[in-house]
């Protein structure tokens, strides 16, 4: 069972690639800061783009428990951002959400490869440019 709608790769947020639900979703890298164990992650939210997103961690337990990583909106500031560990990638789930309809909070993209893309000591800034 997945925790989202859509599977993607890290490799499609590099290409800058439009997701199955119309967004696109650019990542850059920092780093690497070779003393630190954490993945940093900002997500920014890049006009005109302003509905609620998020960057979670889902348990692959299907129990939909989550801890959120990153969440804003357009009238919060323009970003923010928070961490994880590679273990914690290796037994959540790395979801992009987003607001839907009726501003209804919805899972939409689980990144597969996280634990292999995603490397301790960078920090990984998510752009979300359409939506």
């Amino acid at each position: 069972m997945s925790n989202a709608v859509y599977d993607i790769n890290a490799a499609d947020l590099y290409d800058k690639k439009k997701l199955p639900d119309g967004d696109i979703i650019s990542i850059s890298v920092v780093g690497p800061d070779e003393s630190s164990k954490e993945i940093k992650f900002i997500l920014r939210l890049e006009e005109p783009v302003s509905w609620w997103k998020g960057l979670l961690l889902f348990n692959r337990k299907g129990n939909n428990s989550f801890r959120a990583i990153a969440e804003l909106q357009g009238n919060d500031p323009s970003q923010t951002n928070g961490a994880t560990d590679i273990d914690e990638l290796g037994k959540y789930d790395l979801v992009l959400s987003k607001a839907k309809t009726f501003g209804v909070h919805t899972n939409m993209y689980r990144i597969v490869d996280a634990q292999r893309a995603f490397r301790p000591g960078y920090q990984y800034i998510l752009s979300w440019l359409t939506d």
